[in-house]
């Protein structure tokens, strides 16, 4: 969504929360081919980069769970 939306909150929110697209809306992407897959991966990439792992902060679990016998 970086990629397609460019970073504007303001037209990602309404395709996020109610589902459409703003009026007048234009993808910021005027490259011949649009969007490559060489280009979404590299802007895939450099996002990865900028996030930071968190560890789980979700007690672990007891006992596994068993699966039930069907008889």
């Amino acid at each position: 969504m970086e990629v397609v939306f460019g970073g504007k909150v303001e037209h990602l929110r309404p395709f996020l929360l109610e589902e459409r697209i703003v009026d007048g809306w234009v993808p910021w992407n005027k490259k011949r081919y649009g969007i490559t897959m060489g280009a979404f991966n590299v802007a895939s990439f450099k996002i990865a980069l900028r996030t930071r792992k968190v560890a789980p902060t979700a007690p672990a679990a007891a006992a596994p769970i068993s699966p039930v016998d069907a008889k």
